[in-house]
């Protein structure tokens, strides 16, 4: 036994320990490497959706921006049809004043020549043979009386 089984069993010891410590880190890497590895499978699974969810919103804009030149377009044909509109209004206002403004013209002239008629109409019933005329058709003729 010597000195030489004095000196291998401390190496055998210190071997197992390094063993022990060696088996224990390749097992810590492995889980580490494991974790990352999931990680990294998450992140390339995040990335696709972002990726879609990047392609969807293309697409979103796209139709908004399509939908914004519609809107453009018909407001633009809404402005000009609410312009003829307006001016439309503006004619038939002028319009209807000339016609008001004729209509009271013409009321006004036949207010004038029934005032004139009748008031000839009341001297012409001073004279007696004019009053016995009148009394005589209202009386052949009541439809023609009250005047």
């Amino acid at each position: 036994m010597g000195l030489s089984a004095l000196s291998v069993k401390p190496l055998l010891i210190a071997l197992t320990i390094c063993l022990v410590a060696l088996l224990t880190s390749n097992a810590g890497w492995w889980v580490r490497a494991s974790v990352l590895s999931s990680e990294r499978d998450v992140a390339v699974a995040d990335r696709a959706v972002l990726a879609t969810s990047k392609d969807a919103y293309k697409v979103r804009v796209g139709e908004l921006t399509a939908a914004n030149r519609v809107y453009d377009a018909e407001y633009s044909r809404l402005a000009k049809e609410l312009q003829l509109a307006q001016g439309e209004t503006a004619r038939l206002n002028a319009e209807g004043d000339r016609a008001v403004a004729a209509a009271q013209a013409k009321a006004d002239e036949a207010d004038r020549v029934l005032k004139t008629f009748m008031e000839r109409y009341a001297q012409q019933v001073r004279v007696p043979d004019c009053a016995q005329a009148l009394s005589t058709i209202q009386r052949l003729c009541p439809a023609l009386g009250g005047y």
